[in-house]
């Protein structure tokens, strides 16, 4: 009985405890496949969405069946069970139901996989791929903890475009690591590196950065220490600017839904118009609704921080649509093109009455990391742009430093302390762009974020 009470206190409080809309892992497991509205799947030929991974063709383990039957009856069995309640329950700070944005009548109108590579030519592509990741044993290894490293092995058009474009994002950070690897002690001497209490790191921080008109942050997402460190230097940044205008770009604030002109089109012919109703201001009333960093994006808008949206989930939907296989780094270059004439146009007009306004984007670091091709700073060139990387102890992995320094340094040795650190010297700007990044920020541990993960690892084992 008192496992049962116990149980049932754990269901009602807990979620009110835990950031709202947390992992996509999460929202994918309780609702559908991550990135596709729901009015979208509804549409989609049941051969075509991925969400339950049955074949097109009803094969499944050598049987034939009714595959849109079978799917119902899979759902109905799920959904009526205990557990299907329990983890309903648990799951709904996370949930974030997603706006319907359109029709969605002709999705594949544009599949023209043969006008871009014969399915042989792709077949090559992918042996290409193979390649070049095999040249370098320690390029090889490195590759293993990057996620935006994996071809799309399914031919279509999608992932023809996908995976030549990975083939010129190989080849660029191919050079970038080698470059790193032979660099006189990998950059060691030239990496300046201040360790102190989180507040002092911070401030420091905020002093160096304070001058510049463009700053770009980049997070490893779904970690609340992270999250709670941008909202800090954001407002330290304010803090030692007071007579500055501080405006934020985000990726996790959703532009308003296209209209009328959205129906028929796919990824290949969709184009978002920008104008002043693209990109409006986030209202405190909108900082309150559910959405990832809620906690920071909420901060911000109390203080007086102008925060305006990047993300287009139209273009996010049509281009999960147009393939079984998210294709990662296509939707990323395409993603930045978009924030980046959203940007332009609005910094344009800030700078009207504000020219001296400071820019702050806060993004994943996949978006603005220089070691991917159309980062969102190359769009930015003549502003100069900073970018600041933040890691977390689960992603430095994917670090190249810590790759090629390793765990012994004393700078990640365990556990992270609190620091920031930036490169010196008169190769300063090439091993900024060949490591990805102008500063690091390397944020430790905290409890509460530890208690958040344990509660989201209960709900997902469930």
């Amino acid at each position: 009985m008192k496992h049962f009470i116990f149980l049932l206190v754990l269901c009602v409080a807990a979620p009110a405890f835990a950031q709202k809309n947390l992992l996509p892992a999460v929202r994918a497991g309780f609702t559908r496949q991550a990135g596709v509205s729901k009015n979208v799947l509804g549409e989609i030929p049941a051969g075509f969405s991925s969400a339950l991974y049955i074949p097109s063709d009803g094969i499944l383990s050598g049987k034939k069946f009714s595959v849109a039957y079978d799917r119902e009856k899979m759902l109905w069995t799920d959904k009526s069970s205990l557990r299907y309640f329990i983890k309903k329950q648990l799951s709904k700070p996370f949930l974030a139901p997603r706006e319907s944005v359109t029709r969605w009548r002709k999705h594949r109108a544009a599949s023209y996989e043969s006008s871009l590579q014969t399915p042989e030519e792709f077949q090559e592509t992918l042996k290409q791929i193979d390649r070049m990741i095999l040249q370098d044993p320690d390029f090889k290894q490195f590759l293993l903890f990057r996620a935006d490293t994996s071809p799309l092995s399914e031919y279509s058009a999608a992932a023809v475009r996908n995976n030549k474009l990975f083939v010129s994002h190989l080849k660029y950070l191919y050079q970038k690591f080698n470059w790193m690897k032979h660099y006189p002690n990998q950059g060691r001497d030239n990496l300046h590196s201040e360790i102190s209490s989180w507040r002092k790191v911070v401030r420091r921080l905020a002093g160096r950065l304070r001058q510049e008109k463009l700053i770009m942050l980049g997070e490893g997402h779904y970690r609340l220490e992270v999250q709670q460190a941008v909202g800090d230097l954001i407002l330290e940044l304010k803090k030692q600017n007071p007579n500055r205008r501080i405006v934020v770009f985000s990726e996790f604030v959703r532009l308003p839904v296209a209209g009328a002109d959205v129906v028929n089109q796919t990824a290949e012919t969709y184009y978002r118009r920008v104008d002043e109703s693209t990109s409006p201001r986030l209202s405190p009333e909108q900082a309150q609704q559910k959405r990832y960093a809620q906690n920071v994006l909420r901060r911000l808008v109390r203080a007086q921080v102008e925060v305006y949206p990047l993300e287009d989930i139209v273009l996010i939907d049509l281009l999960n649509a147009a393939n079984r296989q998210k294709p990662m780094l296509l939707q990323v270059a395409n993603r930045n093109k978009i924030w980046a004439r959203v940007m332009e146009y609005r910094m344009e007009q800030i700078r009207k009455t504000d020219p001296d306004a400071l820019f702050v984007v806060y993004a994943g670091w996949g978006h603005i990391s220089r070691l991917r091709q159309y980062t969102l700073s190359s769009f930015f060139a003549p502003e100069k742009p900073v970018t600041v990387e933040f890691q977390f102890d689960q992603f430095l992995k994917q670090n190249i430093l810590h790759f090629l320094w390793g765990e012994e340094s004393p700078l990640f040795a365990r556990p992270l302390r609190a620091s920031f650190s930036y490169w010196t010297g008169e190769d300063a700007s090439l091993l900024a762009r060949n490591s990805g990044f102008d500063y690091l920020v390397l944020v430790p541990q905290s409890l509460s974020g530890e208690m958040q993960r344990k509660y989201v690892s209960f709900v997902k084992a469930l």
